[in-house]
């Protein structure tokens, strides 16, 4: 019925609609490979549609590479993940730190109620606090836990060469507090050497 009407849509020139519609079909989960490939292709459409028929340069840009992606022809995977550089991170460990806040997986997070302290070696020092499926930077002070680390450690580990468990098992990283609650925490991190 909804890709009757997203195609409805679609042939009645209703794009907004036919987007919106397209959109769910292409969230929902479906079993049918085939109807998973129907689907992406039919927002795929609409989209090329939308930035063919846009003024607007960053409309058209945005829409006609995201139906690119759709279709396959140039898949953007390796932008929805965020990386750190290792450089950026050895340059301000804290600011790095603090980029968590955008990392968090809400639902790992739900329960969590931990602020953590983070002390570089050279002296800088920054927190997080995660509570309510949320991460808020601090400055670190009154934390219930310290990780201890270089910067460059910090670095392998945001990078994803390094584990935080493993980190922590080889002495390079200090945990005051319940190192067990820690790396939990970090287990809601999604940072690809965490989990």
């Amino acid at each position: 019925m909804v890709r009757r009407q997203a195609d409805a849509a679609i042939a009645s020139d209703d794009l907004r609609w036919a987007t919106e519609l397209s959109s769910w079909l292409v969230k929902a989960p479906s079993m049918d490979e085939q109807e998973q490939t129907n689907d992406r292709n039919r927002l795929a459409a609409c989209l090329r549609r939308i930035g063919q028929g846009t003024p607007a340069a960053n409309i058209r840009s945005w829409a006609l590479t995201k139906a690119r992606d759709l279709e396959g022809v140039a898949p953007m995977d390796r932008y929805r993940v965020h990386r750190f550089r290792k450089a950026a991170v050895l340059a301000d460990p804290c600011a790095a730190a603090q980029t968590l806040r955008v990392l968090l997986h809400p639902e790992r997070a739900l329960g969590q109620n931990l602020h953590l302290r983070f002390d570089f070696a050279g002296g800088a020092t920054c927190g997080i606090h995660v509570r309510n499926a949320i991460a808020c930077p601090t400055d670190g002070s009154n934390a219930q836990s310290v990780v201890s680390v270089s910067p460059s450690i910090w670095a392998d580990i945001l990078t994803g060469k390094l584990s935080l468990k493993d980190a922590a098992r080889q002495g390079a990283v200090k945990i005051q507090g319940d190192p067990g609650a820690v790396l939990a925490l970090w287990d809601c991190f999604e940072i690809s050497a965490s989990r």
